[in-house]
Protein backbone atom coordinates (compact mmCIF):
# COMPACT_ATOMS: atom_id res chain seq x y z
CA UNK A 1 0.00 0.00 0.00
CA UNK A 2 1.15 3.65 -0.38
CA UNK A 3 2.13 4.44 2.61
CA UNK A 4 -1.22 6.13 3.84
CA UNK A 5 -0.88 8.60 6.71
CA UNK A 6 -4.42 8.91 7.49
CA UNK A 7 -7.14 6.57 8.23
CA UNK A 8 -10.78 6.98 9.40
CA UNK A 9 -10.77 5.27 13.00
CA UNK A 10 -13.65 4.48 14.29
CA UNK A 11 -13.34 2.44 17.86
CA UNK A 12 -17.07 2.90 18.08
CA UNK A 13 -17.18 -0.07 16.44
CA UNK A 14 -15.37 -2.19 18.30
CA UNK A 15 -16.42 -1.02 22.26
CA UNK A 16 -20.36 -1.38 20.88
CA UNK A 17 -19.51 -5.19 19.41
CA UNK A 18 -20.73 -7.88 22.16
CA UNK A 19 -17.92 -9.99 20.92
CA UNK A 20 -15.72 -7.18 21.89
CA UNK A 21 -17.65 -6.42 24.91
CA UNK A 22 -17.10 -9.69 26.39
CA UNK A 23 -13.69 -9.96 25.80
CA UNK A 24 -10.74 -9.91 28.92
CA UNK A 25 -8.45 -7.31 28.93
CA UNK A 26 -5.78 -9.40 27.49
CA UNK A 27 -7.86 -10.44 24.69
CA UNK A 28 -8.40 -6.75 24.00
CA UNK A 29 -5.53 -6.00 24.07
CA UNK A 30 -3.75 -8.74 21.68
CA UNK A 31 -7.14 -7.89 19.36
CA UNK A 32 -6.37 -4.40 19.12
CA UNK A 33 -2.92 -4.66 18.62
CA UNK A 34 -3.31 -7.38 15.74
CA UNK A 35 -5.70 -4.72 14.39
CA UNK A 36 -3.21 -1.72 14.57
CA UNK A 37 -0.33 -3.98 13.19
CA UNK A 38 -2.81 -4.65 10.21
CA UNK A 39 -3.87 -1.00 9.67
CA UNK A 40 0.46 -0.39 9.61
CA UNK A 41 1.12 -3.04 6.99
CA UNK A 42 -1.44 -2.93 4.05
CA UNK A 43 -3.92 -4.88 6.00
CA UNK A 44 -2.56 -8.08 5.97
CA UNK A 45 -0.01 -10.18 8.24
CA UNK A 46 1.41 -13.63 8.28
CA UNK A 47 -0.48 -15.58 10.75
CA UNK A 48 2.68 -16.34 12.56
CA UNK A 49 2.34 -17.26 16.16
CA UNK A 50 5.61 -16.50 17.03
CA UNK A 51 6.24 -13.27 15.65
CA UNK A 52 2.64 -11.92 16.69
CA UNK A 53 3.46 -12.81 20.24
CA UNK A 54 6.37 -10.65 20.08
CA UNK A 55 4.31 -7.83 18.24
CA UNK A 56 1.16 -8.06 20.95
CA UNK A 57 3.91 -8.95 24.00
CA UNK A 58 1.60 -12.63 25.08
CA UNK A 59 3.34 -14.59 26.10
CA UNK A 60 0.41 -16.84 25.91
CA UNK A 61 -0.68 -15.75 22.42
CA UNK A 62 -1.82 -18.89 21.11
CA UNK A 63 -4.36 -19.34 23.94
CA UNK A 64 -5.83 -15.99 23.40
CA UNK A 65 -5.49 -16.09 19.53
CA UNK A 66 -7.26 -19.20 19.95
CA UNK A 67 -10.66 -17.12 21.64
CA UNK A 68 -10.32 -13.99 19.46
CA UNK A 69 -9.59 -15.47 15.83
CA UNK A 70 -12.67 -15.41 14.89
CA UNK A 71 -13.39 -11.79 14.70
CA UNK A 72 -10.60 -11.83 11.83
CA UNK A 73 -10.38 -13.41 8.14
CA UNK A 74 -7.52 -15.65 7.77
CA UNK A 75 -7.00 -17.29 4.41
CA UNK A 76 -3.83 -19.22 3.42
CA UNK A 77 -2.00 -17.97 6.40
CA UNK A 78 -2.79 -14.72 6.28
CA UNK A 79 -4.42 -13.05 8.84
CA UNK A 80 -7.05 -9.75 7.50
CA UNK A 81 -9.82 -7.96 9.27
CA UNK A 82 -12.94 -7.09 7.12
CA UNK A 83 -13.62 -3.35 8.61
CA UNK A 84 -9.39 -2.58 7.93
CA UNK A 85 -9.74 -4.04 4.58
CA UNK A 86 -12.64 -1.47 3.78
CA UNK A 87 -11.04 1.46 5.87
CA UNK A 88 -7.64 1.09 3.84
CA UNK A 89 -9.57 1.32 0.27
CA UNK A 90 -11.46 4.00 1.52
CA UNK A 91 -8.27 5.92 2.77
CA UNK A 92 -6.38 5.74 -0.46
CA UNK A 93 -9.33 6.56 -2.64
CA UNK A 94 -9.29 9.76 -0.22
CA UNK A 95 -5.56 10.00 -0.27
CA UNK A 96 -5.69 9.55 -4.54
CA UNK A 97 -8.68 11.72 -4.75
CA UNK A 98 -6.54 14.33 -2.42
CA UNK A 99 -3.56 14.31 -4.86
CA UNK A 100 -5.58 14.86 -7.97
CA UNK A 101 -7.14 17.60 -6.57
CA UNK A 102 -3.65 19.19 -5.74
CA UNK A 103 -2.35 18.57 -8.94
CA UNK A 104 -5.04 20.28 -11.08
CA UNK A 105 -4.94 23.17 -8.57
CA UNK A 106 -1.13 23.41 -9.42
CA UNK A 107 -1.66 22.80 -13.06
CA UNK A 108 -3.97 25.96 -12.90
CA UNK A 109 -1.37 28.30 -10.94
CA UNK A 110 1.21 27.21 -13.09
CA UNK A 111 -1.00 28.28 -16.38
CA UNK A 112 -2.03 31.84 -14.39
CA UNK A 113 1.77 32.56 -13.61
CA UNK A 114 3.21 31.41 -17.19
CA UNK A 115 0.56 33.72 -18.21
CA UNK A 116 0.74 36.88 -16.11
CA UNK A 117 4.91 36.38 -16.47
CA UNK A 118 4.18 36.33 -20.74
CA UNK A 119 1.87 39.33 -20.20
CA UNK A 120 4.66 41.61 -18.36
CA UNK A 121 7.05 40.35 -20.54
CA UNK A 122 4.98 41.58 -23.68
CA UNK A 123 4.59 44.99 -21.90
CA UNK A 124 8.57 45.90 -21.88
CA UNK A 125 8.67 45.24 -25.74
Amino acid sequence: MDNLRYVQFQPGEDLLDVRFQVMTPAERGVYWTIKLYLYANGGKCSLDEVMLSKVTGCENFGEIWEKIKTNFVIKDSTIRHKVITKDLRKAKKFSQAKRRAGLASAKVRRTALKQRFNGDVAKLS
